[in-house]
């Protein structure tokens, strides 16, 4: 009955003591140790096994692989490591990253943190890798979602505004010969714009039509006057008498258009002599003839009333937008 506690005794004697249990590593001295941070120690073992790359091992006493976390969100491209690095805005990270990966033409990264990219919304674009965020579109072009470049509108059609998503059609009276357009052209006289017009479209021999005319069928028969314009108008290449325009004044048997002088404005479509030609106000200045309104004095300048052009604020000196004259004029800080 005593054979086999001798055996076992015998068998622990020759062949030491079991080992240590999962989570520490049998030293040299024959002590066991913690595994520590970033490793894992299955039972028995002699010494501790890093976590892999893309994984980190938060727990001093792991004892299988599984406690090695993938990284989430961000990456880690060591052996033992104790924490993931942030994967950086522009980059994203997948399950289990070793590196960051940037971001693709047409996407985004806008975290520290992104386990992928984001596609540009409508209306703006990304032409080069690792954005941390999209580029409004300009004016005059469009870009769809997952735009890598915008896009010039095409003839016929605009966009005014930046961050769009499609672009316009020139409406009925309006005409776009170019791309890229911010706006359509007015449809001149003697000629007519559908809706989504490249060119002007001429009116029949023999007719013609009002500025912005629509469609055909705003074109009338030419009607010549005999003798002059009445004033407010003037005749016109056709001998009619076509209504004088804004920043222009029209006496009576004119036959064009006198523009307002510079310095001054005219916002009157019919006036016919040049008091209607209204000096700037101060802050504002009419560096051109003809103008149906003047011109913003900006930062830097002083405008007094009847301005053709900004006056510079001495040295050393500044203003704001629309200042009326020198006094406006102050120090720079």
């Amino acid at each position: 009955m005593q054979i086999l506690p001798l055996l076992f005794l015998s068998t622990f004697l020759v062949l030491g003591h079991c080992g240590c249990r999962g989570g520490y590593y049998e030293t040299e001295e024959g002590d066991c140790e913690m595994c520590g941070k970033g490793n894992y120690c299955p039972a028995n073992s002699t010494e501790p096994t890093p976590c892999p790359v893309g994984t980190y091992g938060p727990a001093s006493t792991a004892s299988i692989e599984r406690y090695c976390y993938p990284c989430m969100g961000s990456y880690n491209n060591q052996t033992g490591a104790v924490r993931c690095t942030r994967c950086g805005l522009g980059n994203f990270c997948p399950h289990g990253a070793v590196n960051p990966t940037p971001c693709p033409i047409g996407s985004f990264g806008p975290s520290t943190s992104s386990k992928r990219c984001y596609p540009c919304g409508s209306g703006s674009y990304s032409n080069v890798t690792g954005a941390s965020r999209c580029t409004d579109c300009p004016a005059g072009h469009y870009c769809e979602s997952n735009s890598t470049e915008p896009i010039p509108c095409p003839t016929g059609s605009y966009s005014r505004h930046g961050r769009a998503g499609r672009c316009y059609t020139c409406s009925a009276g309006r005409y776009s010969s170019v791309t890229g357009a911010t706006e359509c052209t007015a449809c001149p006289a003697g000629y007519y714009c559908e809706n989504n017009s490249t060119e002007p479209t001429p009116c029949p021999e023999g007719m013609t039509s009002s500025p912005s005319s629509r469609s055909v069928r705003y074109c009338r028969d030419i009607r010549p006057v005999e003798g002059d314009c009445p004033a407010g108008t003037f005749k016109n290449d056709i001998e009619e008498c076509e209504q004088c325009s804004t920043g222009h004044y029209c006496p009576e048997g004119s036959t064009e258009r006198t523009p307002c002088p510079k310095g001054t404005y005219s916002s009157y479509s019919n006036a016919w002599k040049e008091e209607f030609c209204r000096e700037c106000y101060a802050g504002y200045y009419g560096d051109e003839e003809g103008l149906a309104s003047c011109k913003s004095c900006p930062a830097g300048s002083y405008c007094e009333a009847g301005s053709v052009e900004p006056t510079s604020c001495p040295d050393g000196h500044t203003s704001y937008p629309y200042s009326r004259s020198e006094d406006h004029c102050r120090p720079v800080s």
